[in-house]
C-alpha cells in the first residue's frame, strides 16, 4: 500500500473528511466564523472527529478512515504529506502549555497513538499503533509502545508506505 501520489490522491476514499475540513477553513479564513463552527460540529457529529477547521491542513496529509475518532490540538502543524489514521490524538498533555506537535513531512501516524507536547515527528517518522510520544522522533525513526521507544526504521518499511521515488538517502545520511 505505498503511497503512490504524494500530492494527496492517493486514498480518494478517505477524502471526506479533508473536503469538509476544507470548505470549514475557506469559510473562517473569510470571516464567517459561525457558518465555520457550523462545518466543525458537522465533522464532529460525522465522523466523530476532532480537527479544527481553523487549520491549514497541507496537501498530500491523509485522515484515514476520514479521521474517524482523531482529536487535533489547534497549534499541531503538518509540514508535509502524512498518513493519520483513525482514533489518534495530536496535542498537548493534560494540564501542559508547552504547544503541539509539528509533524515533518512523510510521516505516518498509527491507530490510536497519542503525539502529545510541543514536540517535533522528523521527516520520515512512524508512529506505532498505540504508541504514546512525549519527545521528540528524529528523522527516519520509529516510536512503539507505551512510553515509546525510539528505534530507526528500516528503509524498505518506509519504501512500503511512500514508494521508491519518495526516499531521499541523502536526507537519511543528513546531507
Amino acid at each position: 500500500m505505498a503511497m503512490t501520489e504524494p500530492g494527496g490522491g492517493a486514498y480518494p476514499e478517505h477524502s471526506q473528511v479533508l473536503t469538509i475540513l476544507r470548505l470549514g477553513r475557506w469559510l473562517h479564513v473569510r470571516g464567517l466564523t459561525t457558518l465555520a463552527r457550523l462545518v466543525q460540529l458537522i465533522l464532529r457529529v460525522i465522523f466523530s472527529a476532532d480537527i479544527p477547521v481553523r487549520m491549514n491542513i497541507p496537501v498530500g496529509v491523509n485522515f484515514m478512515h476520514n479521521g474517524l475518532g482523531t482529536v487535533v490540538h489547534e497549534d499541531t502543524q503538518f509540514c508535509g504529506p502524512a498518513l493519520v489514521f483513525h482514533h489518534v490524538t495530536l496535542g498537548n498533555s493534560v494540564g501542559a502549555t508547552d504547544g503541539a506537535p509539528e509533524i515533518g513531512a512523510h510521516v505516518l501516524i498509527g491507530t490510536g497513538a497519542s503525539v502529545l507536547g510541543g514536540i517535533t515527528v522528523g521527516e520520515y517518522g512512524v508512529v506505532g499503533a498505540g504508541a504514546v510520544l512525549t519527545r521528540d522522533l528524529p528523522p527516519f525513526h520509529r516510536a512503539t509502545g507505551n512510553p515509546a521507544v525510539i528505534r530507526p526504521v528500516a528503509e524498505e518499511q518506509l519504501r512500503a508506505i511512500w514508494g521508491n521515488h519518495s526516499i531521499r538517502s541523502s536526507a537519511r545520511s543528513g546531507g
